[in-house]
């Protein structure tokens, strides 16, 4: 059984093994720059805490590239909202007011409509169907990558961050339970679905949403189950329901000016520690959100709470229809809704 005061070092040493942090590991030698001749410092921006196993795995990969590029690409994270909040963020990147950032796809909805796309909430979509559609190489991929260029934003990679339910303080696995409801989530589609609901939604960063539950301001937060260890919702939290209510795809984006400064070796060194980060992140951590639930439930008495087919399916009446006419409207067209097209048929696929 996993313990969950100690999920990040469990992480942490998942993430040595699997990767190893010798860099000249049994694969073979890992390229390392020349010495350099000058600095690049980068500041990076992320939304979960710095215990989150997710923030964990990143550490790893900025010091390995910190490493291999002889401490020429100096790139300090910022956990939480220490530096900004998430959805600031996003036009922090596109100006380059900050160089890279991973607080996921999420907050993007704010400068995109096709990130918003990716995420819907509640419509039965999963952060595993969002990530079929990004695939290197794919039409989606080729899409998202064109329009975040014209936004003077790159994406390095994508990764499954786990689907994210409710931490509350009653349980939230019915239709009728959400009505009067005050609710945190982080994205303008599911706070949509959720008024729709009868409930009551804000639209926050996860740093003030703890605050927030905590003085009992809402009564109930978006949140992944290693996020209730690590952003302190176990404290106060009493049940989780696991309802996808966004599809957490995270991903690693950068400021096209700044990616461009790098010299190619340098790029090459980053690329390949940024898809090693969202390999291991999707395939290692990923895995331990389903035994971090059930340890919150046996050794912190935190209630789970199982949805019933019916009450899911009628969730997506009411959340795809508000869905399809986001998509309606979103722009550009027609990639909007191409992106919608490609979300459902990979939702479609078994």
């Amino acid at each position: 059984m996993l313990n969950t005061r100690n999920v990040a070092s469990a992480i942490a040493a998942l993430g040595l093994v699997a990767l190893g942090a010798d860099l000249s590991a049994a694969s073979g030698a890992v390229e390392v720059a020349q010495a350099p001749s000058r600095v690049y410092n980068w500041r990076m921006p992320t939304s979960l805490g710095a215990k989150d196993p997710y923030i964990v795995r990143q550490a790893t990969m900025i010091a390995r590239i910190k490493e291999r590029t002889r401490g020429a690409v100096n790139i300090t994270m910022y956990p939480s909202d220490a530096l900004m909040k998430p959805n600031d963020v996003p036009k922090a990147v596109s100006t380059g007011t900050v160089e890279m950032d991973s607080v996921g796809m999420v907050f993007y909805g704010g400068v995109s409509d096709l990130a918003a796309i990716l995420v819907p909430g509640f419509v039965g979509t999963s952060t595993a169907h969002a990530l079929r559609v990004v695939q290197p190489g794919s039409e989606g991929r080729k899409i998202l990558d064109q329009h975040f260029a014209e936004k003077n934003i790159k994406a390095l990679a994508f990764w499954d961050q786990a689907d994210i339910g409710f931490a509350s303080y009653r349980p939230l696995n019915t239709v009728e339970s959400f009505k009067g409801k005050k609710l945190r989530v982080s994205n303008e589609i599911a706070a949509e679905v959720l008024r729709a609901l009868g409930a009551e939604p804000t639209v926050m960063g996860g740093a003030e949403a703890v605050d927030a539950m905590r003085r009992k301001i809402i009564e109930g937060s978006t949140c992944h189950p290693t996020c209730i260890i690590s952003r302190g919702y176990l404290d106060f939290a009493e049940s989780y329901t696991p309802w996808t209510v966004v599809p957490n795809l995270g991903w690693l984006t950068v400021n096209v000016n700044a990616w461009n400064s790098l010299p190619a070796d340098f790029q090459k060194i980053i690329q390949e520690e940024a898809d090693a980060a969202a390999k291991d992140q999707t395939e290692l951590v990923a895995t331990i959100q389903g035994q971090t639930m059930w340890t919150l439930a046996i050794e912190h008495g935190i209630s789970l709470h199982a949805i019933r087919p019916a009450e899911a399916a009628k969730l997506r009446a009411i959340a795809k229809p508000i869905f399809d006419d986001f998509v309606k409207k979103a722009r550009p067209q027609p990639q909007a809704t191409r992106v919608a097209e490609l979300l459902m048929q990979a939702a479609e696929k078994r």
